[in-house]
């Protein structure tokens, strides 16, 4: 890459570090409400995009039905994405959101 070129990368990740900051609370509060359920929030931190929905509904011990539903919610809902068919990785890493994978009753 030539000096100029470097610049605009070091802008643009400099950008997106702030965005990341501002979008946070949003995204913790829309996660927080969407992921409910503790293995909602277990198949969410799984999504890695190597697996399959049927290898993950096997690991999980749910249907893949089920997992093909929830993952298609949360790909509308803007908190995960298709990186090649039928393997999807999560936006967001529930961790260094502080969130609870297994939260107590009115917790989270």
């Amino acid at each position: 890459m030539n000096g100029q070129t470097e610049d605009l990368h070091a802008t643009l990740k400099e950008i997106l570090k702030w965005i990341r900051i501002q979008a946070q609370p949003v995204a913790k509060s829309r996660i927080e409400a969407t992921l409910s359920e503790p293995a909602h929030r277990r198949l969410y931190q799984a999504l890695d995009g190597t697996q399959t929905q049927g290898q993950l509904a096997a690991s999980l011990k749910t249907s893949q039905p089920t997992v093909s539903r929830l993952v298609g919610s949360w790909v509308r809902a803007g908190i995960a994405e298709e990186v090649s068919p039928g393997r999807y990785i999560k936006s967001f890493d529930l961790g260094a959101l502080g969130i609870d994978l297994n939260p107590r009753s009115g917790t989270s």
